[in-house]
Parts: C-alpha cells; sequence; structure tokens
C-alpha cells in the first residue's frame, strides 16, 4: 500500500508540473487540444466512461466510474456509478448517484439511501467557471516538458520528457520532504529512488471535439535493492454525444428518504 501511495503521489506532483511541454512539438497538436477541451462545455448530453487502473508491487486497484447526463432541457438529469476492484475482490455500484427534478440521489451499496436538494448540494461545491477563458490550457508552460506533441487526423499524442519530469519530480520531493518531513513520510522516501519511465497522453477527437483520452504512466521503484515496476492507466471515454441521451433512473428511487441535516 505504502507503494501505491508512493505512485499515486508522484503523478500527484506530475500533473502540476504539467499543469503549470521541444523539437517534436507541433503547435497545431495543443491548439487542438485546448480547443477540444474548451468545447466540453458545448457537449450538453453524453454517456460516459472512465477507468483508472493502478499496478505497483503485485496490488491491483481499478476504478470505473460511469454514467449519463443531460443538459438539453431546463431540468438537467445526471447519473454516475462507481465500481471497485482491489486484491481480487470486486464491488459493483458501490456508489450510484443521480440527479433528477431538483435533487441529487444517493445509494450506497444499497445500504444507506438518501436525496438532497440540489441547491443544497451545490452550496457545498465551491463555485467553478467553466468559460472558454477559463479553460485555456498553459501552452507555452506545457512545451517545456513535452517531448512530442503531434495530430494525424483526429488523433492527438502527447508524449511527455523522461529527463525533466524526473529532475522536477525529485526536485519537488525533495522539497516536500525538507517543508514538512513529518507529513511527507515514508511515501516521499520511497519516491525518492523513483524513475519516470514513459508518460503518453493519446485522445481522440471528432469535430473539434473530445472523445476518448488514453494517458499511460510507466516508473520504477526501488525497494530493499531490488528494482519494481509500477503502472497508472487511466482512460475518459464519451459516446453519443449530443444524442439528447435520457438518463435511467431506479425504480425506487422517489423512495429515497431525504437527507438528515
Amino acid at each position: 500500500m505504502k507503494k501505491l501511495t508512493a505512485l499515486l503521489l508522484s503523478v500527484g506532483v506530475l500533473l502540476s508540473m504539467s499543469a503549470c511541454s521541444g523539437s517534436k512539438v507541433d503547435d497545431k497538436a495543443l491548439d487542438a487540444l485546448e480547443t477540444a477541451i474548451q468545447n466540453v462545455t458545448e457537449m450538453k448530453s453524453a454517456d460516459y466512461d472512465i477507468q483508472m487502473e493502478v499496478n505497483a508491487s503485485g496490488q491491483m486497484v481499478k476504478a470505473g466510474i460511469d454514467g449519463t447526463y443531460n443538459f438539453e432541457s431546463s431540468k438537467p438529469q445526471f447519473s454516475l456509478g462507481l465500481d471497485l476492484s482491489a486484491s481480487g475482490q470486486k464491488i459493483d455500484d458501490y456508489v450510484t448517484m443521480y440527479m433528477d427534478s431538483n435533487y441529487v440521489y444517493t445509494n450506497m451499496m444499497g445500504l444507506q439511501k438518501e436525496k438532497e436538494a440540489i441547491k443544497d448540494t451545490m452550496n457545498q461545491i465551491p463555485s467553478i467557471s467553466l468559460d472558454k477563458d477559463t479553460l485555456k490550457i498553459p501552452k507555452d508552460k506545457m512545451k517545456e516538458y513535452l517531448e512530442e506533441a503531434s495530430i494525424k487526423g483526429d488523433t492527438l499524442t502527447l508524449v511527455f520528457d523522461k529527463e525533466k519530469l524526473n529532475k522536477e519530480l525529485k526536485d519537488n520531493l525533495n522539497s516536500l520532504a525538507s517543508v514538512n518531513a513529518n507529513v511527507a513520510g515514508n511515501s516521499v522516501a520511497n519516491v525518492k529512488d523513483a524513475t519516470i519511465k514513459e508518460v503518453k497522453l493519446v485522445v481522440k477527437l471528432e469535430n473539434g471535439q473530445f472523445r476518448k483520452a488514453d494517458m499511460n504512466f510507466n516508473m520504477t521503484q526501488k525497494a530493499n535493492d531490488k528494482e519494481e515496476e509500477a503502472n497508472i492507466k487511466l482512460s475518459m471515454e464519451f459516446k453519443n454525444v449530443g444524442k439528447n441521451q435520457q438518463v435511467k433512473f431506479p425504480a425506487d428511487l422517489k423512495t429515497y428518504p431525504e437527507k438528515k441535516k
């Protein structure tokens, strides 16, 4: 579990650096990526599927989220299902959520069902602006960490520079450990001997809109003089975009009791 934590920590540092990309970097690819991200706000209805797989030190953890949303009308609808798998144990529908008729409905493995007014739920969520200016990506900064950015047809490929990422990873983790060793703990110590082998992102587009993204993150970690492989795979896909998809609700949705305050 410590090694899984170390792997996730290193990915977090990597993403923070990327958000803050040489010779094979095509500006057209980054422009297309930015446009696709901005166009997400125009995708008013779709089926979606998000999958994450973490494999480290012989341990496999999987998480899957899927559902449908429809914001075409004045009464938005939404569904979400979370499945988990770890150490050979699988839990389908660990959490399911729905939004309909001004309420958010939650079901925890069938053991706890409740509903809450959307306005009360939204009061607990920080306000986030999703206009196109907010969704611009820091292209110049990304270029510093990219080895390749290309576009062929409707496929975008981004390959990150391993040498730069490894240097930044170790610098950031060393700073983190020196600032607060107690909080960083063994996770930072484990990642200090980690080496990033590959970070690759492939994005599929359709008419300038985002359809699917696959990210592959490979690294090695040294523990007890033994080098071990670690891998994270993350995928996100949208289907039936703009087809006014109808959200499927469970038959007992209206029986969910009000959330206790």
